[in-house]
């Protein structure tokens, strides 16, 4: 049995002029969160920007 649960989550993050760093917002208004490295990478490459990774730890 595991004693640990772990996601992980890709946000891309705007960038603009003056180093000003905010997510991208989805249609929603939520910050746009993907599951997968190669989702977010054709996305940002599509709408120019950066992304980052975040992983959860969950212990039980």
């Amino acid at each position: 049995m595991k004693r640990f649960k772990t996601e992980t989550l890709f946000v891309p993050l705007k960038v603009d002029g003056e180093f000003g760093v905010t997510s991208v917002k989805d249609k929603d208004g939520k910050s746009k969160n993907f599951k997968t490295r190669k989702a977010v990478e054709k996305f940002c490459m599509e709408n120019k920007c950066i992304y980052i990774e975040q992983k959860f730890i969950f212990y039980r």
